[in-house]
């Protein structure tokens, strides 16, 4: 929202008008996630596939349109990396986990983390049926939703810390500085918890008119499920299970596969070249199974129960 407030204030003191103007306040949209996750070439391919995907743009002319974002994207990256003798302002924008290097693939993992990818799939996609279940119920009355949610969310951070004695930060928030502490919990337990807590808080947030998006809570919810098959299932690797869980659930939760597998490639900060096609595979399976959520769910059209 302050990236494309940016623009659209540059285009308006440079006089342009028109598809010009729109050109600069999407330039500003891209300056502003590139910050946000962490460079701009994961947040030129997240606005690039947003477009391809939405059809707003002929495909002659997405390239054009995206060029100057493009630009903008890395000029501004270089207020965190710094120029020349100037430090920039170093600080992490994205906050992964520590895994161990990951040096060949097993056949066992790639099995293995078709199974997480589905799981992940699931927990991520149902999130947005039920915010909009959520948003249907409660839309005549905005204030009441916003309060009742906040406390629902906050309830459920308390009764995850009574049952667990871990800290609400793993159900909490964004889900993104609490990556590397989901994924060095050991309990399967903990993490099933965490899975189910965080896409509940996530579908209640959103419902209920918090601001935000879906990519870090989803990543969280994948981090998990990734982690918890880790300590679950035979022979299966802790670094590929995370790393495919992560790209399965920013795939299912934004409906993008290939933003999920390069943003997992990303996020790790491990050696995990090997465990690459293991993330394109889980991030196109995570978003299948949110595909056929959708048409499912599509065709029963789903409504809130009466007298909700």
């Amino acid at each position: 929202m302050l990236g494309v407030v940016a623009g659209a204030l540059t285009a308006r003191l440079v006089g342009a008008t028109g598809p010009g103007a729109q050109l600069i306040s999407i330039a500003g949209a891209f300056a502003a996630i590139s910050i946000v996750l962490g460079g701009p070439l994961v947040s030129s391919l997240a606005l690039f596939e947003i477009l391809a995907v939405s059809g707003a743009v002929a495909s002659a002319a997405i390239v054009p349109t995206l060029a100057p974002g493009f630009v903008a994207a890395g000029t501004g990256a270089l207020a965190y990396t710094g120029i020349a003798d100037w430090p920039g302002l170093n600080q992490a924008a994205l906050h992964g986990p520590d895994l161990v290097d990951y040096p060949s693939v097993r056949v066992a993992d790639i099995a293995w983390c078709l199974v997480v990818a589905v799981l992940v799939g699931v927990a991520a996609a149902l999130a947005r049926p039920f915010a909009q279940w959520v948003d249907r119920a409660v839309s005549a009355r905005p204030t009441l939703a916003l309060v009742a949610g906040g406390f629902a969310v906050g309830a459920i951070g308390v009764v995850f810390r009574a049952i667990t004695d871990r800290p609400v930060d793993l159900v909490l928030f964004s889900g993104q500085t609490s990556l590397p502490a989901i994924a060095a919990e050991g309990s399967a337990g903990v993490l099933a918890l965490v899975v189910v807590a965080k896409a509940v808080c996530l579908a209640i947030s959103m419902g209920a008119g918090f601001r935000g998006g879906a990519i870090f809570p989803s990543v969280a919810i994948g981090a998990a499920a990734g982690a918890m098959c880790a300590v679950i299932l035979p022979g299966l690797a802790t670094t590929p299970a995370v790393v495919a869980g992560i790209a399965a659930g920013a795939a299912a939760g934004v409906r993008m596969p290939v933003f999920g597998a390069v943003l997992a490639a990303l996020l790790v900060h491990s050696d995990i070249s090997d465990a690459i096609p293991i993330a394109v595979v889980a991030s196109v399976a995570g978003w299948l199974v949110a595909l056929v959520i959708d048409r499912i769910l599509a065709r029963r059209d789903l409504q809130p129960a009466a007298g909700g």
